[in-house]
């Protein structure tokens, strides 16, 4: 048989169900008392007849036991143990001491149970009934706790559990996180690549079309036969090029007439002299240049 320890659960715990009109965190004992102070919920069967509440183990147990206060207001009420309260019948709890008339008193156990078997959860409810003990039938039925007897690994594995959970819960969160950032550069991708497909599109119908706008020209594709590039200042007239030398055949030579020229220029002179001009020269013969006769080159310059 395995080791098996005790856990609490209060009454401000999430395993009560409260049906009927309920006070919570009503304080009990003083401060300056050796049993110390504390809270727990009560009702009156004055104001709340038959009010009850009912526990459930949050985890699987072999026994409960079950503290309230035993006060000079309180009275009997019943007990079911995995029961229906309409149809089975309730063990009696009695919850009076006339003693108790400033709720300095402690809470006390006021029942217990063991159960066979293995452990299991259970559900306990406490319904409050009239008693005529108590003056104008407003008997009060108190909870202050119940106590469980769980398996000592529930304990541990209850723990490891939640620290599984909170574990679960954080990397659920990184993976959903690490999603719609991968969702967001996969989205800003596709529009980078979707605008790179568009301007690659405008361009080539672009240049299709003809690009160079007023200047008239056209740009021809790249697929289209090769032609020479065309420059905005090309002119159809070429440059010159380097002067070149041409046969050309037997060309004759002959001197010119040196009295002509010698004549012109004394006539000149003695005009320029203020002399008279006679019209003739000093000179009747005319020097004699041989006729020169052969091939020669002509420069020509384009």
């Amino acid at each position: 048989m395995g080791s098996f320890q005790n856990r609490t659960i209060e009454d401000v715990d999430t395993a009560f169900s409260w049906n009927g009109n309920w006070t919570h965190n009503r304080p009990w004992g003083r401060p300056n008392v050796p049993n110390g102070s504390g809270t727990y919920s009560v009702s009156n069967f004055r104001n709340s007849p038959y009010a009850n509440v009912t526990f459930t183990f949050p985890v699987p147990g072999v026994a409960f036991h079950y503290f309230g206060l035993k006060r000079n207001a309180g009275g009997r009420y019943g007990i079911c143990v995995d029961c229906n309260p309409n149809k089975d019948r309730f063990d009696t709890v009695d919850g009076l001491n006339e003693t108790d008339t400033d709720e300095s008193n402690p809470p006390v156990l006021l029942h217990s149970q063991r159960f066979n078997g293995k452990p299991a959860k259970h559900t306990v409810t406490l319904w409050n009934l009239p008693d005529s003990r108590v003056l104008g039938s407003g008997s009060e039925i108190t909870v202050d706790r119940f106590l469980i007897e769980v398996p000592s690994n529930t304990m541990s594995s209850g723990s490891d559990g939640s620290s599984r959970t909170k574990v679960g819960v954080i990397a659920g969160g990184v993976v959903g996180g690490l999603a719609v950032v991968a969702v967001v550069v996969l989205g800003i991708w596709f529009w980078w690549r979707r605008k790179r497909s568009r301007e690659k599109e405008r361009r080539e119908k672009f240049l299709h079309e003809g690009g160079l706008g007023a200047g008239g020209g056209t740009i021809r594709n790249a697929t289209n036969t090769e032609a020479a590039p065309v420059t905005p200042f090309q002119s159809s007239r070429q440059m010159p090029g380097p002067p070149r030398e041409v046969d050309a055949g037997p060309v004759e030579m002959q001197p010119p007439d040196y009295d002509t020229i010698s004549g012109s220029r004394s006539e000149n002179q003695s005009t320029a002299a203020g002399g008279p001009n006679t019209g003739t020269s000093g000179s009747s013969s005319r020097a004699q240049i041989p006729m020169v006769t052969g091939k020669g080159r002509l420069r020509v310059e384009n």
